[in-house]
């Protein structure tokens, strides 16, 4: 068996232990009388025991070494792929300014008038290489996350007014399922935090919630001061999930996995995105949902009064389920 190489501990254990066994052999060599005197048996035991003691540091020293080489691996395997997603990233958004810079001279008649058909058909394309360059952006801010090179611009911010603007942008798209928003506003005090961030963190709650609602549904956005922390809410009459589903949902490249809900396009980023920027901020976020009758997910913010130390993030913590984060 291959062990590797072995620390002095283990050398020094071995040289105990084959000079035990020519004591061993000494013994053995003794009469009966001494063969049967109870120290003698004793001396046997105690060479037994040592021997195992001495196998089991041995295999104990090869399966760390095996985990060590593992981990090794692990570690850099995770590093060639997040170079891969950062490089294909930067390679998929170069093509994609200039397409949607000329699809919008397109639309503006530059190159000359267009008929009714041939602008709808550009809008397509145009509405299209939007939701493409948002995907990208969204890769690379996993990215930025997981290496903890995401950029935050704190600034004391009215975290009413980032809620309100992200309202007002979601609702054409609420519009077209016939979905009603209700906001519900508490008093909130001043909010230090990067509010491009925080709008991010309310575009992706939203869209979710509009995304997986029904037609005709209704989706509620709450926000209150509770115990020194801003508490905020959007509550959806949608699919919903099972709670063993909403662990991964946090996870990127992650949705239920279900026919029912692999029909919705994204690539399950919004929520994972979201929670690191939240735990950048010294929050937390969670998610409450039984399938088929809707969701609620929550985020807490700290009142702070410095920013706090940029989070390398992992991915791999489990958010809760229900409560209060």
């Amino acid at each position: 068996m291959n062990v590797g190489p072995l620390s002095p501990g283990l050398l020094v254990s071995i040289l105990v232990l084959i000079a035990s066994l020519g004591a061993f052999g000494f013994w053995f060599s003794l009469d009966a009388s001494v063969v049967s005197h109870p120290l003698f048996v004793l001396a046997i035991l105690l060479v037994i025991f040592w021997l195992g003691i001495v196998w089991h540091l041995l295999e104990k020293n090869r399966q760390l070494r095996e985990a060590m080489k593992k981990m090794a691996a692990l570690e850099e395997i995770n590093q060639l792929k997040d170079q891969l997603l950062t490089i294909t990233s930067h390679e998929l958004r170069t093509p994609i300014t200039p397409i949607k810079a000329n699809l919008q001279m397109l639309l503006s008649d530059y190159f000359g008038p267009l008929n009714e058909t041939q602008k709808k058909s550009i809008q397509m394309v145009l509405r299209n290489a939007e939701h493409l360059d948002r995907l990208i952006e969204d890769i690379l801010d996993v990215s930025r996350l997981e290496a903890g090179t995401m950029k935050f611009e704190y600034q004391t911010i009215d975290l009413l007014e980032t809620i309100q603007s992200s309202v007002q942008s979601i609702q054409p798209l609420a519009q077209q399922k016939n979905i009603q928003i209700f906001h519900e506003p508490g008093m909130l005090p001043p909010l230090l935090a990067d509010p491009h961030r925080l709008s991010q963190v309310m575009n992706n709650l939203l869209t979710n919630a509009v995304k997986f609602s029904h037609p005709g549904g209704v989706i509620r956005v709450s926000s209150r001061l509770e115990n020194h922390e801003i508490l905020v809410a959007v509550q959806d009459t949608g699919i919903g999930v099972s709670a063993e589903e909403i662990p991964k949902l946090f996870k990127p490249f992650s949705q239920a996995d279900t026919s029912l809900t692999r029909r919705y396009e994204g690539f399950g980023l919004g929520l994972a995105i979201s929670k690191g920027i939240v735990e950048n901020h010294g929050g937390s976020i969670w998610m409450q949902s039984n399938r088929g009758s809707g969701a609620v997910v929550s985020f807490k913010l700290p009142i702070l009064q410095v920013p706090p130390p940029l989070k390398r993030f992992s991915f791999f913590d489990t958010p809760k389920t229900g409560g209060h984060a």
